[in-house]
């Protein structure tokens, strides 16, 4: 009976991993999504002033020597294209720093992940083993046993049989799944409470 609860408090910790660390992969994939919509954004961005400067600069150029041949009217709107071509780059430079930063959070969780699940199951493979175990030494003290003591032991299996049965379907109906993909904004109820 120890052993099986062992077993079931292991699975729930194995269930109880795999749903978090899915959560924090989630949430980080989200992230580097809208990161990386950010960088494409403002390299959009960047790309449009340095050719709207580019062109001021090509429509102002003397067109036989190609050199500036600006009027001060002209000359200020060639600075101020340039200066929005330069704050354009800086965003953009930010942002891509942001994104990569959102990759390697990313890539964190999922390492995390990985590392948490693991050694939850591994938890549950040592539980189901001194579960094999036990259930083992039963049949032998079973094989050894008298007639009488061999019921009393079946009866016993059967009844932790059964509260294993039940366990695992607490466990299963613990379990939450939304019949479609989605965010969740909000949990009404509370651990412990009946749902």
């Amino acid at each position: 009976d120890s052993a099986a609860l062992s077993l079931e408090a292991a699975k729930r910790k194995l269930n109880e991993a795999q749903t978090s660390t899915a959560q924090d992969v989630a949430t980080a994939q989200v992230a580097a999504d809208n990161a990386k919509a950010t960088v494409n954004f403002h390299l959009s961005e960047r790309e449009e002033t340095l050719k709207k400067w580019q062109d001021l600069v090509k429509k102002y150029e003397h067109p036989i020597y190609h050199i500036p041949n600006y009027t001060a009217a002209q000359e200020a709107e060639v600075e101020l294209a340039k200066a929005a071509a330069d704050t354009a780059l800086g965003v953009y430079l930010t942002a891509e720093s942001s994104y990569k930063t959102a990759l390697e959070n990313l890539k964190n969780a999922q390492l995390k992940a990985q590392s948490a699940v693991q050694t939850a199951q591994d938890q549950v493979n040592t539980a189901d083993g001194q579960y094999q175990t036990a259930l083992a030494q039963l049949n032998l003290k079973k094989a050894a046993a008298r007639p009488q003591d061999i019921r009393t032991a079946r009866e016993q299996v059967k009844q932790a049989q059964a509260s294993l049965e039940i366990a695992q379907n607490k466990i299963n109906d613990a379990i939450l799944e939304a019949p479609i993909p989605g965010k969740i904004i909000s949990i009404s109820a509370k651990e412990g409470e009946f749902v």
